[in-house]
């Protein structure tokens, strides 16, 4: 039986909200999808031997509006640094720690929209490997998609986890996992930058109503791949977590040559030496070290 669903059309100051509010959770018995679809086939990279299909849970039907002015927030995923960042006219305004898909169900790189939040969301197996015998869970604190879900494509979302321990690490099924407390913070940014009501308070508060919200405008997703950084007056340098860097020596060689830095030996045996492995974490050497006539 499908979950019982009321779409209304809310008129809030001149904006119209597409709500789809949940009565009563129950599992869909087919999820209404396209079978190809629900496999979730686009692939980070064809330098990944053999990826699974990623995804993390069967979506419900879409609400979104057809074709709305993008936000002027927009998201930006590195998956080595396992680091979500937001950005506000281009300067990034908050940054959050995340997990994303492990080697077996990288999170694919690409430009993604964000469309739809859901609240107390229940979790459906999608049609993969990993999800064969598993049973749909309803809402609630142990819920494997946590408080929220943030939708970016047809089996892939950022939503939170009661898994903290996994933040920071690459062990999702393709999916962005972010603790509860930061993906409620990351919805209400997302509610306040698309000019998007935010959904009935008490709904939101209790862990075990459901509750889809259209955005009135979507927010671009970028999630990309990069082991090497210049942030803050730093170079960091992240673990190659999927192996796709096949001479990262060299990549990080040439973004110091990009930011004004002369490539010395001395340079290039620093990176050497600073660069993760990829199961190791992340480090981080200041720029002004690497300048020629640093001690």
């Amino acid at each position: 039986m499908s979950r019982a669903r009321l779409t209304a059309a809310v008129a809030l100051g001149g904006l119209v909200l597409a709500m789809s509010v949940g009565r009563r959770w129950e599992p869909p018995a087919s999820a209404g999808a396209d079978p190809a679809d629900r496999l979730g086939t686009r692939s980070l990279s064809s330098a990944v031997a053999g990826p699974a299909a990623v995804g993390c849970a069967l979506a419900d039907a879409s609400t979104a509006p057809d074709g709305p002015t993008r936000a002027d927030m927009e998201l930006r995923l590195n998956v080595p640094a396992f680091r979500l960042d937001v950005l506000q006219e281009g300067v990034v305004d908050a940054s959050f720690p995340v997990a994303v898909g492990a080697p077996r169900y990288p999170t694919p790189a690409g430009e993604y929209e964000v469309t739809e939040i859901t609240w107390n969301p229940g979790w459906h197996p999608p049609d993969s490997e990993w999800a064969l015998g598993r049973d749909p869970e309803p809402p609630g604190p142990e819920n494997p998609m946590g408080r929220v879900k943030l939708r970016f494509d047809s089996l892939l979302f950022i939503h939170g986890t009661p898994d903290t321990v996994s933040i920071g690490s690459p062990s999702s099924h393709g999916c962005v996992r972010l603790s509860n407390d930061d993906v409620l913070r990351l919805a209400d940014l997302v509610l306040a930058s698309t000019a998007t009501a935010a959904p009935v308070e008490a709904t939101a508060s209790d862990d075990t109503v459901p509750q889809t919200v259209s955005l009135e405008r979507p927010v671009r997703l970028s999630v990309v791949y990069r082991i090497a950084e210049v942030r803050d007056g730093r170079l960091e340098l992240h673990p190659d977590v999927y192996g796709l860097a096949s001479s990262p020596v060299q990549e990080v060689l040439r973004l110091l040559e990009d930011a004004g830095l002369d490539i010395t030996e001395r340079v290039s045996r620093s990176v050497r030496e600073a660069l993760p492995g990829p199961d190791e974490a992340s480090t981080a050497i200041p720029i002004d070290s690497l300048r020629t006539g640093s001690p």
